[in-house]
């Protein structure tokens, strides 16, 4: 039986190599999209599969726990999940996406 800490870092590079990130890139501060979003699933993983605290997946995927928090919220907007343990995170994500599309809008139309 493999330790929590094997899991962890066996799915980290199984969901990795699912979208093609180097298992460095996706630990670094980039913000390319392909990249945050295989962050984004990680984070959803770890989370599901495993139960892993928010603070220990931030702790191994070097960010802060809030992070992590909007990184599930925003994957489970961005892929249309549907999971009735994470609901409030993805209405929190999708309440900042359309904040952020309405003062980009005014932006533009001044």
């Amino acid at each position: 039986m493999k330790t929590p800490r094997a899991q962890l870092w066996d799915e980290i590079a199984e969901t990795a190599a699912l979208h093609g990130v180097p298992l460095k890139m996706l630990r670094s501060s980039t913000k390319k999209r392909r990249v945050v979003a295989c962050r984004h699933a990680v984070f959803y993983q770890l989370r599901k599969k495993y139960g892993f605290s928010y603070p220990q997946i931030g702790k191994a995927m070097n960010v802060d726990h809030t992070t992590v928090l909007n990184g599930i919220g925003r994957h489970l907007a961005r892929n249309r999940i549907d999971d009735p343990d994470y609901a409030h995170l993805r209405r929190k994500a999708e309440m900042r996406s359309e904040r952020a599309k309405a003062w980009w809008h005014e932006r533009g139309a001044s």
